[in-house]
């Protein structure tokens, strides 16, 4: 995200106190959940329905890329919200000589539980 969308989100969260604002890394999350590489350009039709059966059989249908990104971080984020992935990276204590940036205030990454 460059710095006009972290300016959508800082203004977003100042004007609302119920916002939830989440990080993800489609790619890393895909590989996490399938152990196949991230290949939208190859593979879209498979990435599809595998999103479509992890949200139940909804019928999801990308036309590139993006969409596909926005799809999983949607689905990220419902899981965590729900409870069902119970593990927030951003919890993490990070290593000795290691800081966390919080430009944007309090955020999530949901990931799946192990």
């Amino acid at each position: 995200m460059g710095i006009n969308g972290m300016s959508v989100i800082v203004e977003a969260a100042s004007s609302s106190g119920t916002i939830t604002l989440s990080e993800t890394h489609p790619k890393v999350l895909y590989y996490a959940l399938t152990q196949q590489k991230y290949n939208y350009r190859e593979t879209h039709a498979e990435m599809d329905s595998f999103l479509s059966n992890m949200l139940g059989g909804l019928n999801i249908r990308t036309s590139n890329d993006h969409e596909w990104d926005a799809a999983i971080s949607a689905y990220a984020l419902l899981m965590g919200i729900t409870g069902a992935w119970k593990t927030d990276l951003h919890e993490l204590q990070p290593e000795d000589n290691c800081r966390i940036v919080k430009p944007c205030g309090k955020t999530f990454y949901y990931w799946p539980n192990d």
